[in-house]
This record gives structure tokens, sequence and C-alpha cells, in this order.
């Protein structure tokens, strides 16, 4: 069952590390430490793992998110939305 929720398990215990109230598509950054995923309102949410905060929120997709990439030095996130569009966002901007 689907519960709109974004989880992330721990897959030698079967345990469930994180949930998130999101959607796919969501990326995780190859060391583990940083996750992205949707939100309801087309947001892409920054999520440290490792200090289990939020890092940031993007600025608003204008439609739904396709599909999400991150750098594996976690400078930078890319998303493709229905609109065909590509954006490039600097993970530390502000």
């Amino acid at each position: 069952m689907r519960d709109r929720s974004v989880k992330v398990w721990d897959l030698n215990t079967d345990q469930i590390l994180y949930s998130f109230p999101g959607y796919a598509p969501t990326a995780m950054t190859p060391d583990g430490k940083v996750l992205a995923y949707c939100n309801e309102t087309n947001e892409i949410v920054l999520w440290d793992l490792e200090v289990n905060q939020e890092i940031r929120t993007l600025p608003k997709n204008s439609s739904s998110i396709r599909a999400i990439c991150l750098s594996s030095d976690r400078e930078w996130v890319v998303s493709y939305d229905a609109n065909q569009t590509i954006k490039i966002y600097g993970l530390l901007e502000k």
C-alpha cells in the first residue's frame, strides 16, 4: 500500500530509518548522506541523513518532477519536469 511517503530502509535489518511525507522521484548521494525527494507542492526537499535535518527546500516547479539527480560531490541538484524543463541548482546556494 502506498502512503505518499518516502522511506529509507536499513537493508541489513529491514528497519525503516527515516520516513518523510513525499513521493518519487527521489535521489541519494552515493555516500548515503543526502536524500532528495519531492513534496506535495512540486518542491525538492534536501535532507541531511547524518544529522537528520533539512538542508533546504528548492523553489517550486511549475509541473510535476519526473527525475532528480544529485552529483556525487554533493554540489549540484538537477531536476527534470513534465514540461521537459531541466533545472540545475547549487546544493549549498541559499
